[in-house]
């Protein structure tokens, strides 16, 4: 029978292997080269790829923005509101502390209803008073802009008094 320590270094090996280690004939684990060079490969173009919740930089708006906040640490900023577009800029906070960054000019569809379209992401501001009701249809914005434990369908923000 094998000793714990034993059977522990034998089950790491063992997974290490997928990973592409091996054992040497001294015993230590080594990094297979090619799949070292693989790893590097992929770790260098994994660097120039976006995150899906990349922080976006605030937008220049005119005049100071109206500021919102939800009740888990999300910011809405809107900005340069008129009755045909306003600008926005948001960080949301979801589980695990992923999040959702999204910026933009949404188009007036009536005095309280503002719409973003890009592609499949369709997101609408609906004002409220006080509040920001953001309503991202079929969750394509957050596949986009969202770490995958954030959303934004649904998020209420609330302008301070």
């Amino acid at each position: 029978m094998r000793s714990n320590s034993r059977l522990l270094s034998d089950t790491c090996a063992a997974v290490l292997g997928r990973a592409g280690f091996q054992r040497a004939k001294s015993g230590r684990l080594v990094m297979r080269s090619h799949r070292l060079a693989a790893a590097v490969v992929f770790l260098g173009l994994g660097s120039s790829i976006p995150s899906a919740a990349e922080e976006q930089p605030l937008p220049r708006f005119k005049a100071p923005p109206n500021a919102y906040h939800s009740r888990y640490g999300g910011e809405l900023l809107i900005g340069d509101r008129t009755t045909k577009e306003l600008t926005y800029w948001f960080h949301l906070t979801g589980a695990n502390n992923h999040v959702c960054n999204m910026t933009g000019t949404a188009i007036a569809w009536d005095k309280e209803h503002y719409r973003f379209s890009n592609g499949s992401c369709v997101l609408d501001l609906i004002i409220l008073g006080r509040a920001v009701v953001l309503s991202d249809q079929g969750n394509e914005c957050q596949k986009v802009h969202c770490g995958s434990r954030a959303y934004i369908d649904g998020t209420v923000l609330f302008q301070k008094k």
